[in-house]
């Protein structure tokens, strides 16, 4: 995902906060006046999604900019490449040495055939629906 893409992302989930906010003020509002039960749980209820709502967004906008942090660390580090490592000429050859046994070592082993006596049996012919 590119830089733009999240910018967008987080402008969305930005612009999409300020109506909730607003209709939390309303509905704590409501709750400070003199409602029937009844109202009152549906007022309780609705504030209630209002805030699991806003409590997404903000979830949303601090993943954006913690992907936004990876993706400008990952860049800085030069991804997409990783620079060969130089080493001295005696960690080089330890290297090889050891390919050279892991080859071998990989050379004793091979794919292990489908067991099959070759026959095939085919059940009865049933007929289509």
């Amino acid at each position: 995902m590119d830089s733009a893409a999240i910018d967008s992302l987080a402008t969305e989930a930005q612009a999409a906060t300020l109506p909730v906010a607003a209709v939390l003020e309303g509905l704590e509002a409501y709750l400070s006046l003199d409602l029937r039960a009844d109202t009152r749980a549906e007022v309780q209820a609705l504030l209630a999604d209002y805030q699991r709502r806003r409590d997404l967004l903000a979830a949303l906008t601090q993943a954006l900019a913690t992907t936004r942090a990876a993706i400008e660390s990952l860049l800085a580090d030069g991804h997409p490449t990783l620079a060969r490592r130089e080493v001295a000429p005696e960690v080089l050859g330890d290297l090889d040495g050891n390919l050279t046994s892991l080859s071998a070592a990989h050379g004793s082993f091979s794919e292990r055939a489908l067991t099959t006596d070759g026959a095939l049996e085919i059940g009865p012919e049933t007929p289509a629906p």
